[in-house]
């Protein structure tokens, strides 16, 4: 509860988590009344859910605004900006547009969900 009372009130950008299992060797095995596996799993659902009804507020507000990015992946369906590539959300464009991994390019965020921003290419100066 008192996680849950702090990602509300810090309105992190990014949070993940994962039960708790054992790992040979680590000291927290040792500790007396371990938590169900069961009640684990939904205390990690619950953090879950917190955090992503705060990441998608928080996302809403950067739609309108502009940003810079790097191209991470270019795939037939999308081309994603990754603000941390294979951690966080990533920025999702056209995919039909002529860019490459590796290009830095400036985007308006158009839109926005749990996790992710979607925008289109401008020549816009950065805004955030």
């Amino acid at each position: 509860q008192h996680l849950l009372e702090f990602l509300q009130n810090a309105k992190l950008d990014r949070v993940g988590c994962f039960s708790y299992s054992p790992v040979e060797g680590a000291v927290a095995n040792k500790l007396a009344n371990p938590v169900d596996p069961d009640l684990a799993e939904e205390r990690r659902e619950v953090l879950m859910a917190t955090q992503a009804r705060i990441s998608s507020e928080r996302l809403q507000l950067r739609v309108g605004t502009t940003c810079s990015a790097v191209i991470d992946e270019v795939t037939p369906a999308e081309i994603s900006y990754a603000e941390s590539p294979d951690v966080d959300g990533v920025i999702r464009i056209n995919p039909s547009l002529d860019v490459k991994a590796g290009d830095q390019v400036s985007i308006k965020i158009t839109d926005s969900d749990e996790y992710d921003l979607f925008g289109e290419l401008t020549t816009e100066s950065e805004q955030i």
